[in-house]
């Protein structure tokens, strides 16, 4: 229950945990109708959310991680509005085509492209351009960004194998880095990381075997030493019950959910 603010990107955080490892449990039911009111009340007419209210000034990360909640939610059966979503989809779809400057602004375009391509939408012009921009202006750090992930499950959902099998397999783990920067609010090694091995498990499941046991166990200290914001946590819990099932190695992780004031201990192999 310790989020510090009420914006929008901590309120999905805060959902996100509930829904996956909670099952039908009242309070999981609870948290996902709470976020989409939310959701709801700050989407604003084209389709992105603000941070603390519908307003012109849209947050695009924030907005990017509301939609992949809202479609990961309507994945699992869950009753997403589909006005929400299809709005959600427009504000995407503009800003996976429209310019970029930096880094942090290629990566958002390539999250919305991929976010796009999961619900079959044909993004193909965007990636190409994407990439393009990767290659001439980032052409030596741009395999180690996260935006190069999201290229690379977008090129698996267009059955594009060999392209999307080669990139994701330079994708480096942020964890066996010891040095612990970030680029802005949304992106640290955690961020990184959790994503890294949601994307994996998701679209690369054959690569399951050939993870390192030091990212995994690395990402389990961090947690563990509550060196983690809101969102790099969600992530992080969504990534490890989603990749629990598909993992070979072995690998064993306790967690402990909070579910109204329900406490359990979860564990996955």
């Amino acid at each position: 229950e310790g989020y510090g603010s009420a914006c929008t990107e901590e309120m999905v955080s805060k959902a996100m945990p509930a829904w996956s490892w909670g099952g039908n449990a009242p309070e999981a039911e609870q948290a996902f109708s709470s976020a989409v009111r939310m959701l709801r009340q700050r989407q604003n007419q084209v389709g992105g959310f603000g941070l603390w209210a519908a307003n012109p000034d849209v947050a695009p990360y924030a907005s990017l991680y509301a939609t992949d909640f809202l479609i990961e939610a309507k994945e699992r059966g869950l009753p997403v509005p589909e006005d929400l979503l299809v709005r959600s989809n427009a504000y995407l779809t503009d800003l996976a085509n429209g310019p970029s400057e930096g880094l942090s602004e290629l990566r958002n375009r390539a999250y919305a492209s991929y976010l796009l391509s999961r619900q079959g939408i044909l993004m193909s012009g965007a990636l190409s351009d994407i990439r393009e921009r990767y290659e001439s202006y980032f052409k030596d750090s741009w395999q180690n960004d996260l935006g190069a992930a999201y290229l690379a499950a977008s090129y698996k959902l267009l059955k594009q194998d060999r392209q999307a099998d080669t990139l994701f397999r330079k994708i480096p783990w942020r964890a066996l880095v010891d040095k612990w920067t970030s680029d802005g609010m949304y992106y640290d090694p955690l961020v990184h990381d959790a994503e890294h091995l949601h994307l994996l498990a998701r679209h690369f499941p054959e690569l399951m075997d050939d993870v390192p046991t030091a990212p995994p166990d690395k990402l389990g200290k961090r947690l563990n030493a509550q060196t983690y914001k809101p969102l790099s946590a969600a992530l992080l819990l969504r990534a490890l019950y989603n990749s629990g099932p598909r993992s070979q190695s072995g690998m064993t992780l306790n967690a402990t959910r909070w579910l109204g004031e329900m406490k359990q201990q979860v564990q996955v192999h």
